[in-house]
C-alpha cells in the first residue's frame, strides 16, 4: 500500500471513530433531556391552568417524543408531518417556556398577595399610631388652655375650662377605645387570612397531588420525628416500604389513567389500615409508599404486614369497567436506638428488595 493510501485509510478510520463518538454524545444528550423532563413532571405543583398530575403526564409524553419520536402532545396537526424519527424541537421549547412563564406568574402573584396582607397589617399599625398622635395634640392643646385660665381669678372661667378638658379627654379615650377595637378586629381578620394562606401553602407543599397523601419530603420529616420520639421515650417504631407489584405492566396494559386509579386505591387502603394520628402514610415515589408507626413493635408490625397483604389482595379496583388485580411487596424494619433516618430507610429498602426477589406478594424483615 502506498503512503497516500495508508494516510487515506488512517483519516477514514479517525473520521469513523469521531462519528461514533458524536452519535454516542447525541444519544446521551437525548437520554438526559428525557430524564430531565420526567423529573420536571414528577416535581410539578398544581396551577390554576393545569394540575400537577396533568403536567406529569404531559412531561411523560414529551419524554417519549424525545426518546422515540412518538407524536408530540398538544400538536396533533404537526404530528403527521414528523416522519422518519424527526422531533418537534420548537414545540418542545415553546411548551417548556410557556410552562415556566405560567409558574413564574403564579409564584409572583402568590407572593404579591401575601405581601399585600402583611402591608395591610403594617398600614393598620401606622394609622393607629397616627391616631394616637392626633389625640395627644388635642389633649395638649386643652391642657395649655387650662394652664392659662388657672392663672386668672375667674372661677367660672376655670370651671368651664376644666369641664371642657374633662369632656375632651373622655372623648379622646372613647375614640381611642373604638379605634383599638376596630384595629384589633382588622388585625385578627388579616392574621386569619395570612394564616390560611400559609397553611394552604404548607399543605400543598406537603401533599402528593395524585393520592393526597404526604409526599416524600414530608415523609422524611415525619421519619426523623419518629426516630427522635423512639430514642427519647425508649419505645420502638416500625417502618413499612410498600411497592405495587408489576406496576409497569399495569401502566402498559391500562395506560396512565389505569395506573393512577391503582395508586389511588392503594393509597386509600393504606389510610384505612393505618388510621391512627401517630401513623404517617406517604407516597414515597412512583408506585412506592411509606408508612411509619410510632410505638409499634416488630411483632405487631409483622401482623400489620400480613393484614395489609390480604387487604390489597381483596381490593376491587376497576378502570373502564375492567377489574385490575393488585398485590404488593413490603419491606419492614423496626427502629434501632440512635439510628439515623437514612440508615433506617436503607434497611427497609433491603427488606423490600428481598420481598420482590423472593416472589412478591409478601413481606420481608431486616433486623
Amino acid at each position: 500500500m502506498t503512503e497516500d493510501g495508508q494516510g487515506f485509510q488512517d483519516r477514514a478510520g479517525r473520521k469513523a471513530e469521531s462519528d461514533g463518538d458524536h452519535t454516542a454524545n447525541l444519544d446521551q444528550a437525548v437520554d438526559t433531556l428525557a430524564a430531565m423532563l420526567r423529573d420536571y413532571g414528577a416535581n410539578a405543583f398544581d396551577l390554576p391552568e393545569r394540575s400537577a398530575q396533568a403536567l406529569d403526564r404531559l412531561c411523560e409524553q414529551w419524554a417519549n417524543h424525545v426518546l422515540f419520536a412518538s407524536p408530540p402532545p398538544e400538536s396533533p396537526s404537526s404530528a403527521e408531518k414528523l416522519t422518519g424519527g424527526r422531533r418537534d424541537w420548537p414545540a418542545l421549547r415553546s411548551f417548556f417556556a410557556q410552562q415556566r412563564h405560567t409558574e413564574s406568574h403564579y409564584v409572583t402573584d402568590t407572593l404579591t398577595g401575601m405581601r399585600q396582607v402583611l402591608w395591610t397589617c403594617v398600614n393598620g399599625m401606622r394609622q393607629s399610631v397616627l391616631g394616637n398622635n392626633r389625640a395627644d395634640v388635642r389633649t395638649r392643646e386643652q391642657m395649655e388652655r387650662l394652664k392659662q385660665v388657672v392663672q386668672t381669678a375667674d372661677l367660672a372661667v376655670i370651671r368651664r375650662e376644666v369641664q371642657s378638658v374633662v369632656t375632651t379627654v373622655n372623648l379622646v379615650l372613647e375614640e381611642q377605645k373604638e379605634q383599638h377595637r376596630l384595629y384589633i378586629e382588622a388585625m385578627q381578620a388579616q392574621i386569619q387570612q395570612l394564616d390560611a394562606m400559609l397553611a394552604q401553602a404548607r399543605k400543598e407543599g406537603a401533599l402528593d397531588a395524585l393520592t393526597q397523601l404526604y409526599n416524600r419530603r414530608a415523609f422524611m420529616d415525619r421519619l426523623k420525628h419518629a426516630l427522635d420520639c423512639a430514642t427519647i421515650f425508649e419505645t420502638s417504631a416500625c417502618l413499612f416500604l410498600v411497592d405495587a407489584d408489576h406496576f409497569k405492566t399495569i401502566n402498559d396494559t391500562y395506560g396512565h389513567p389505569g395506573g393512577d386509579a391503582v395508586l389511588r386505591a392503594l393509597a386509600d387502603c393504606l389510610v384505612r389500615l393505618f388510621p391512627a394520628n401517630s401513623d404517617c402514610v406517604a407516597r414515597y415515589g412512583g408506585e412506592e409508599f411509606g408508612v411509619v408507626c410510632l410505638e409499634m413493635t416488630l411483632e405487631d408490625g409483622q401482623r400489620m404486614a400480613e393484614r395489609l397483604l390480604q387487604a390489597v389482595r381483596d381490593m376491587h379496583i376497576r378502570h373502564a369497567d375492567t377489574p385490575i388485580h393488585l398485590t404488593v411487596s413490603i419491606g419492614l424494619v423496626e427502629s434501632r436506638p440512635g439510628e439515623e433516618a437514612d440508615a433506617w430507610i436503607e434497611r427497609a429498602d433491603r427488606a423490600l428488595y428481598m420481598a420482590k426477589q423472593q416472589g412478591r406478594d409478601c413481606y420481608r424483615v431486616v433486623c
